[in-house]
């Protein structure tokens, strides 16, 4: 069913044709699609009133120890549910994403290898960033703390809250998401936003610990798009207020070979000089 908006949200898709004012104007990116918003039919808001933890499992198809670090992300999952947000990033670089007769899906994309140089490599796979903390020098943690650094974020109080209403236009295979960043806190550094959009239930090959090959294993949230690039768009500025918001849309056209069912839109707020995440949200894009 079609859903009120929020009036900021119905401000800015007033902005977006050309109606009235909006607090921010994204840029335009190279995945910039043109919306039918005549054809979105929202889904509910989501609001956020806890702190999140965003987990980046950079991962291969070939790499058997890998499977390891999944289970503790979906132990993390049973735990605490949406509070936990997983990123499974597949590179090539890594020497363990590589498509062959045996592994024949390519889950590698340009944002991947982007997210592994940037932010990497890490010595050896498993590994992964949690809450992209300790970076330049420490960010790398080991899938065996994973669920303890988890506990500690979580822990915490959030320093800022999204508030996100996800839309979909069939026709167009497009996947809409609204959202407003509220800084829980006053922020000394400027803060960015990223997006990223992944999928689940991939099933492909995957090496396993005892060197067979489960050619039933499902892949779970394989990073597919990041709509405005991997480090995203400038939020709040430095010496912002508690209370201060960012608010906009993104969106991208999903290819036909996505299982649209099983896509989700990841909203990710990190501090634009430490690059520690604040606050992460994930929301089905259908």
């Amino acid at each position: 069913m079609r859903n009120k908006l929020p009036t900021w949200a119905a401000a800015c898709l007033l902005a977006v044709l050309g109606i009235s004012g909006c607090d921010t104007v994204d840029q335009p990116f190279k995945n910039a699609i043109n919306v039918d918003w005549a054809s979105v039919v929202y889904r509910d808001t989501v609001r956020q009133t806890e702190s999140t933890v965003y987990i980046e499992d950079f991962t291969g198809h070939t790499c058997k120890n890998c499977p390891k670090a999944t289970k503790v992300l979906v132990k993390l999952d049973s735990l605490y549910g949406d509070r936990v947000v997983p990123l499974a990033i597949h590179a090539r670089s890594s020497g363990f994403s590589n498509v062959d007769t045996s592994y024949p899906t390519d889950f590698s994309t340009p944002e991947s290898e982007s997210l592994w140089n940037y932010f990497g490599p890490p010595i050896g796979l498993p590994n992964g960033m949690v809450q992209r903390a300790d970076y330049p020098t420490n960010q790398w943690k080991s899938y065996t703390t994973w669920q303890t650094r988890a506990v500690d974020f979580l822990a915490e109080a959030p320093q800022a809250l999204f508030e996100v209403i996800p839309g979909w236009n069939a026709d167009g295979r497009q996947a809409v998401l609204q959202y407003r960043l509220t800084a829980a806190s006053a922020r000394t550094n400027p803060v960015h936003v990223a997006f990223y959009l992944t999928e689940s239930g991939i099933v492909s090959p995957q090496l396993m610990p005892d060197n067979t090959r489960n050619r039933t294993y499902a892949h779970n949230h394989v990073l597919r798009a990041a709509p405005k690039g991997i480090l995203g768009l400038s939020a709040l500025p430095a010496n912002s207020v508690a209370g201060g918001t960012f608010s906009g849309w993104v969106a991208y056209e999903l290819p036909g070979g996505w299982n649209a069912n099983r896509v989700d839109w990841i909203a990710v707020a990190y501090d634009a000089v430490t690059y520690e995440v604040l606050q992460a949200v994930a929301v089905p894009a259908l």
